[in-house]
């Protein structure tokens, strides 16, 4: 028997289309409007509540659809869980408060199997997000990171803070991401999605934090209870 779940019903007014703008404002605010007209409790990380939001359009496309979009242009994670509408960092092991999850912490005895992937891709030291300057009216860039290889974001953002911050997510995905493994544990009801693990030094690659991305627990009765983990290099 494998146990699965869904975290909500991502249907109903969630995908209605609409249009409306949102002027001088912040990603909070936009986040805490949207989830007020669905009835959900507004949930967004602390490092990004505060990002400025001078002039954002959502035309004739659908919360559901306008939140997505903008979650994977700042390298973020929009999603609605437990009556809770979310829009938090990508890959870490805090809460959106700040305050770190309390990590899974397996013995090397209750490991079961593992396998780990290094970097399949360029590791960028450097990424690029442009913006546009209204009160220059010109196109600037952002930076994160230093050295080279240098990478540059397709997309134009509306203002600094957005182009800031795309390029951070960016560069921690692009060294975070590179790594990734699977971990087989005895059976631990505890483990889920976007949750930590520190793993033991089975193998140095393997020693450390991680991000779960995925947790799948199953019964059966040639193994019994066990969890199975896919998981993230945690980005600094």
């Amino acid at each position: 028997m494998t146990l699965c779940g869904t975290a909500a019903d991502m249907g109903g007014s969630l995908k209605e289309k609409r249009t409306q703008s949102y002027d001088s404002t912040t990603l909070k605010k936009v986040v805490e409007t949207i989830a007020g007209r669905h009835s959900l409790e507004p949930v967004v990380s602390k490092s990004l509540a505060s990002l400025s939001v001078p002039h954002k359009d959502q035309t004739n496309v659908s919360d559901m659809h306008f939140l997505t979009e903008w979650a994977k242009e700042l390298g973020t994670i929009f999603k609605v869980a437990h009556d809770k509408l979310m829009f938090v960092e990508n890959g870490t092991t805090k809460k959106a408060s700040g305050a770190q999850i309390p990590p899974l912490q397996p013995l090397a005895s209750q490991i079961i199997s593992y396998e780990w992937t290094g970097a399949q891709r360029t590791e960028y030291k450097t990424v690029k997000a442009a913006y546009h300057d209204q009160d220059k009216a010109t196109r600037l860039y952002a930076e994160a990171g230093s050295g080279e290889p240098v990478h540059t974001l397709c997309k134009t953002f509306a203002n600094k803070d957005e182009a800031q911050k795309a390029a951070d997510a960016a560069l921690k995905d692009g060294i975070a991401g590179a790594q990734t493994a699977r971990v087989t544990i005895i059976g631990d009801a505890s483990a889920r999605a976007e949750g930590a693990i520190l793993l033991p030094p089975l193998q140095p690659e393997l020693a450390g934090s991680w991000s779960i991305r995925r947790a799948s627990h199953s019964v059966r009765k040639s193994v019994g209870y066990t969890s199975k983990l896919e998981l993230e290099r945690v980005r600094s």
